[in-house]
């Protein structure tokens, strides 16, 4: 597999950390896990997403059962991550 256009763009949104609401955001993430796992570093725990994250710390000071939505994950970007984004900027000019 090759990463994408739409993968470091993802990337280049996570390099301040990001909560994925959304299942095309979370399939792109997974795919840039699956090509390499150093890339991102996932917080996966509500309670940590909502450390970083107003909505996510609204959503867990009360009852989680039938909340409307809840996120994915949240996302940030690693060194290595940035290290393959200037790479691939490089090449792809």
């Amino acid at each position: 597999m090759r990463l994408e256009q739409k993968h470091i763009d993802f990337m280049n949104d996570c390099s301040g950390g990001t909560t994925v609401w959304n299942y095309e955001d979370a399939k792109i993430a997974v795919e840039i896990l699956n090509f390499d796992p150093s890339f991102l570093h996932f917080i996966w725990d509500l309670d940590d997403m909502g450390k970083y994250d107003p909505m996510v710390r609204e959503l867990t000071g009360r009852e989680l059962r039938g909340a409307e939505r809840l996120p994915y994950f949240r996302c940030v970007l690693s060194s290595d991550g940035i290290a393959y984004i200037n790479r691939w900027e490089s090449e792809n000019k």
